[in-house]
C-alpha cells in the first residue's frame, strides 16, 4: 500500500529441524523462517506510525557438541546464517554470518570452568552500516543442587566497523543515520535458574555486549538485567 496508509499484514513463522546424537557427539540444524511487520519508520512498532512495513527472515542455525555430558572436556560449535529483506525499507537489508565456540573443563563435581568466543559479520547489502563483531568470556557453569544451575561468563569484545565515523548512507528508502564507531569493551552474560518448588522456577539474568541498530543507525553497547517466574500448571 502507499506510504503513510494504513498496511494490512500477515505474519507467518515456519521451522524444520533434525538432531541426532552418536557415542560422544551430538548434532542439532534448523532452518527457521519469519515474516513479521515493523513500523514504516523503522522506530519499532510504538512510535505511533500507522503505516508498517513487512519483512522476511531466513535463517539457518546448526551446533555440534563434542564429549559426553560426564566428561571431563567438552566442545561445543554452533553457526548462523541469516537472511533479512524489507519490502519497503531496503536501506536495512542485512545479511549476518556468526561463528561461536565454547569449551568446558569439569573441576570438580558437577562445576566446569568455560572459556568461550565467537565472531559475528553484519553485512548491511544497501547501506554502509556494515561490521564486524569479535568477543572472548571465561567463567563457569554449575549444577550446585538438582534445583539450580546456572552460566556466568566475562571477558572482552571488539566491534570493528567498516566505516568508522562517516555518517551512514544508503541509496534505498529507508533510515540511516548516525555513525557507525570501532569500539573496545567489557562484555558479560549470566543465566541462572533456580526450581523454588516442585513447579516453580525463578530465572535471573543479564547481559552486556554490542549490537548493531534494527534500522536507526550507530551500534551501541546495551546491558540488560531480567527476572521472570515460570509456574507449570499440568497435573
Amino acid at each position: 500500500s502507499p506510504r503513510g496508509e494504513l498496511d494490512d499484514y500477515t505474519d507467518h513463522k515456519l521451522f524444520a529441524g533434525i538432531s541426532g546424537y552418536g557415542s560422544k557427539t551430538f548434532y542439532d540444524l534448523m532452518f527457521d523462517y519469519k515474516r513479521g511487520h515493523d513500523s514504516i519508520s523503522g522506530n519499532g512498532l510504538d512510535d505511533n506510525l500507522e503505516a508498517y512495513d513487512t519483512w522476511d527472515r531466513y535463517a539457518l542455525l546448526g551446533s555440534l557438541t563434542y564429549g559426553r555430558p560426564d566428561a571431563r572436556l567438552n566442545l561445543r560449535v554452533d553457526g548462523e546464517l541469516t537472511k533479512q529483506e524489507q519490502d519497503e525499507l531496503k536501506s536495512i537489508d542485512y545479511d549476518t554470518q556468526g561463528l561461536g565456540a565454547q569449551l568446558g573443563v569439569r573441576v570438580g563435581g558437577k562445576t566446569r570452568a568455560v572459556l568461550e568466543g565467537g565472531l559475528r559479520r553484519y553485512d548491511y547489502v544497501n547501506s554502509t552500516q556494515s561490521g564486524d563483531r569479535y568477543y572472548a568470556r571465561i567463567g563457569a557453569t554449575w549444577e550446585a543442587t538438582e534445583k539450580t544451575t546456572g552460566i556466568v561468563t566475562y571477558g572482552r569484545e571488539k566491534f570493528n566497523a567498516d566505516n568508522p565515523g562517516t555518517p551512514l548512507e544508503s541509496d534505498e528508502f529507508g533510515p540511516a543515520f548516525g555513525t557507525n564507531e570501532d569500539t573496545s569493551n567489557s562484555t558479560w552474560r549470566g543465566d541462572i535458574h533456580w526450581e523454588i518448588r516442585t513447579r516453580d522456577t525463578l530465572r535471573l539474568f543479564t547481559y552486556k555486549g554490542t549490537r548493531v541498530s534494527s534500522g536507526t543507525g550507530s551500534n551501541k553497547v546495551s546491558t540488560q538485567y531480567g527476572i521472570d517466574w515460570k509456574h507449570d500448571w499440568s497435573e
